[in-house]
Protein backbone atom coordinates (compact mmCIF):
# COMPACT_ATOMS: atom_id res chain seq x y z
CA UNK A 1 0.00 0.00 0.00
CA UNK A 2 2.51 2.22 1.08
CA UNK A 3 4.42 1.83 -2.41
CA UNK A 4 1.45 2.69 -4.30
CA UNK A 5 1.00 6.13 -2.21
CA UNK A 6 4.27 6.48 -3.26
CA UNK A 7 4.23 5.94 -7.05
CA UNK A 8 0.85 8.33 -6.74
CA UNK A 9 2.44 10.87 -4.61
CA UNK A 10 5.28 10.76 -7.56
CA UNK A 11 2.87 10.87 -10.69
CA UNK A 12 1.11 13.61 -9.45
CA UNK A 13 4.36 15.62 -8.82
CA UNK A 14 5.68 14.93 -12.39
CA UNK A 15 2.72 16.22 -13.79
CA UNK A 16 2.91 19.32 -12.06
CA UNK A 17 5.07 21.50 -14.27
CA UNK A 18 7.58 23.51 -12.32
CA UNK A 19 9.15 26.85 -12.52
CA UNK A 20 12.65 26.98 -13.87
CA UNK A 21 15.28 27.35 -11.50
CA UNK A 22 17.63 30.11 -13.42
CA UNK A 23 19.57 32.68 -11.35
CA UNK A 24 21.29 35.42 -12.33
CA UNK A 25 22.71 38.28 -10.41
CA UNK A 26 21.61 41.57 -10.39
CA UNK A 27 23.59 44.70 -10.55
CA UNK A 28 21.21 47.29 -9.81
CA UNK A 29 23.78 49.64 -10.75
CA UNK A 30 24.11 48.81 -14.18
CA UNK A 31 20.30 48.23 -14.29
CA UNK A 32 19.40 51.66 -13.79
CA UNK A 33 18.19 53.82 -16.38
CA UNK A 34 14.97 53.96 -18.81
CA UNK A 35 14.42 50.64 -20.60
CA UNK A 36 11.72 49.99 -23.05
CA UNK A 37 9.52 47.06 -23.15
CA UNK A 38 9.85 45.12 -26.52
CA UNK A 39 8.13 42.13 -26.36
CA UNK A 40 6.33 40.06 -24.07
CA UNK A 41 4.84 36.39 -24.23
CA UNK A 42 2.00 35.40 -25.05
CA UNK A 43 0.53 34.26 -22.15
CA UNK A 44 1.97 37.25 -20.23
CA UNK A 45 -0.46 40.27 -21.61
CA UNK A 46 -1.85 42.10 -19.36
CA UNK A 47 -3.21 44.84 -21.22
CA UNK A 48 -3.25 46.43 -24.43
CA UNK A 49 -0.70 48.86 -23.56
CA UNK A 50 1.66 50.90 -25.89
CA UNK A 51 5.10 52.71 -25.35
CA UNK A 52 5.60 50.95 -21.82
CA UNK A 53 8.87 52.35 -20.23
CA UNK A 54 10.35 51.36 -16.91
CA UNK A 55 12.64 53.62 -15.73
CA UNK A 56 15.31 52.45 -12.76
CA UNK A 57 16.27 54.48 -10.33
CA UNK A 58 19.13 54.08 -8.46
CA UNK A 59 18.83 50.93 -5.89
CA UNK A 60 19.20 53.28 -2.35
CA UNK A 61 15.61 55.03 -3.84
CA UNK A 62 13.88 51.85 -4.40
CA UNK A 63 11.45 53.13 -6.58
CA UNK A 64 10.80 53.02 -10.08
CA UNK A 65 8.43 54.61 -12.11
CA UNK A 66 6.71 52.75 -15.25
CA UNK A 67 5.06 55.01 -17.86
CA UNK A 68 2.24 54.05 -20.04
CA UNK A 69 0.13 55.21 -23.05
CA UNK A 70 -3.41 53.60 -23.96
CA UNK A 71 -3.49 51.91 -20.64
CA UNK A 72 -6.96 51.74 -18.97
CA UNK A 73 -6.09 51.37 -16.06
CA UNK A 74 -3.42 53.74 -15.78
CA UNK A 75 -3.31 57.45 -15.68
CA UNK A 76 0.08 57.05 -17.96
CA UNK A 77 2.16 56.91 -14.98
CA UNK A 78 2.27 53.82 -12.25
CA UNK A 79 4.87 53.84 -9.77
CA UNK A 80 6.02 50.70 -8.83
CA UNK A 81 8.20 49.96 -5.08
CA UNK A 82 11.23 47.62 -5.97
CA UNK A 83 11.52 45.42 -2.52
CA UNK A 84 15.26 44.23 -2.61
CA UNK A 85 14.92 40.26 -1.57
CA UNK A 86 17.84 38.46 -2.73
CA UNK A 87 20.96 39.50 -5.47
CA UNK A 88 19.18 37.04 -8.09
CA UNK A 89 15.15 38.40 -7.68
CA UNK A 90 13.71 41.69 -7.55
CA UNK A 91 10.00 42.00 -6.47
CA UNK A 92 8.07 44.82 -8.00
CA UNK A 93 4.89 46.04 -5.62
CA UNK A 94 2.66 48.32 -6.99
CA UNK A 95 0.63 50.36 -3.86
CA UNK A 96 -2.43 50.69 -5.69
CA UNK A 97 -2.67 47.83 -8.00
CA UNK A 98 -1.74 44.78 -6.27
CA UNK A 99 -2.36 42.40 -9.22
CA UNK A 100 0.46 43.24 -10.79
CA UNK A 101 2.74 42.50 -7.90
CA UNK A 102 5.23 39.98 -8.97
CA UNK A 103 8.55 38.56 -8.18
CA UNK A 104 10.81 39.12 -11.26
CA UNK A 105 14.41 36.93 -12.35
CA UNK A 106 16.42 38.18 -15.18
CA UNK A 107 17.08 35.33 -17.35
CA UNK A 108 19.89 37.25 -19.52
CA UNK A 109 21.33 40.71 -20.04
CA UNK A 110 23.94 43.07 -20.88
CA UNK A 111 22.92 45.83 -18.93
CA UNK A 112 23.76 47.85 -22.42
CA UNK A 113 21.32 47.02 -24.91
CA UNK A 114 18.84 44.23 -23.59
CA UNK A 115 17.09 41.96 -20.67
CA UNK A 116 15.00 39.24 -20.47
CA UNK A 117 12.73 38.91 -17.66
CA UNK A 118 11.14 35.81 -16.38
CA UNK A 119 8.32 35.66 -13.52
CA UNK A 120 7.00 32.17 -12.78
CA UNK A 121 3.40 31.41 -10.59
CA UNK A 122 4.69 28.58 -8.35
CA UNK A 123 1.34 26.75 -8.73
CA UNK A 124 1.38 26.49 -12.25
CA UNK A 125 4.97 26.74 -12.75
CA UNK A 126 4.29 28.13 -16.15
CA UNK A 127 6.73 30.48 -16.97
CA UNK A 128 6.39 34.24 -18.09
CA UNK A 129 8.86 36.53 -20.21
CA UNK A 130 9.18 40.51 -20.78
CA UNK A 131 11.98 41.65 -22.93
CA UNK A 132 12.97 45.05 -22.12
CA UNK A 133 15.45 46.98 -24.38
CA UNK A 134 17.16 50.22 -23.90
CA UNK A 135 15.77 51.13 -27.45
CA UNK A 136 12.44 51.53 -28.60
CA UNK A 137 13.31 49.63 -31.24
CA UNK A 138 16.60 47.22 -30.96
CA UNK A 139 18.66 46.66 -33.89
CA UNK A 140 18.63 43.72 -35.48
CA UNK A 141 21.73 41.83 -33.28
CA UNK A 142 19.95 42.72 -30.67
CA UNK A 143 17.08 41.07 -31.67
CA UNK A 144 19.10 37.96 -32.08
CA UNK A 145 20.87 37.82 -28.48
CA UNK A 146 17.43 38.04 -27.03
CA UNK A 147 15.98 34.56 -29.07
CA UNK A 148 19.28 33.03 -28.32
CA UNK A 149 18.91 33.95 -24.60
CA UNK A 150 16.19 31.31 -23.89
CA UNK A 151 17.87 28.08 -25.15
CA UNK A 152 20.96 29.39 -23.31
CA UNK A 153 19.22 28.74 -20.40
CA UNK A 154 17.88 25.55 -21.65
CA UNK A 155 14.43 27.01 -21.84
CA UNK A 156 11.77 26.92 -24.96
CA UNK A 157 11.69 29.84 -26.78
CA UNK A 158 8.13 31.41 -26.24
CA UNK A 159 5.82 32.69 -28.36
CA UNK A 160 7.02 36.63 -28.05
CA UNK A 161 4.26 39.85 -29.13
CA UNK A 162 6.00 42.69 -29.75
CA UNK A 163 5.06 45.83 -28.03
CA UNK A 164 3.92 48.90 -30.13
CA UNK A 165 6.17 51.76 -29.39
CA UNK A 166 5.52 53.92 -32.97
CA UNK A 167 5.15 57.16 -30.37
CA UNK A 168 7.08 56.54 -27.76
CA UNK A 169 10.05 59.24 -27.92
CA UNK A 170 13.20 58.45 -25.90
CA UNK A 171 13.03 59.32 -22.16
Amino acid sequence: MRVLIVLISCAIAAAVPSCPNIRVIIDTNLASGTWYEFQRSDNNLISNGTCTTVIFHQPDECICRMVYCDDQMAEKTLLAEIVPKRSDVFYYRFPLIDIFDKEYYIIDTDYINYTVLMSCDQNYGIPKFVVVTRNPYPDDETIKKILQSFPKRRLNTPNLVAINNEDCGKF
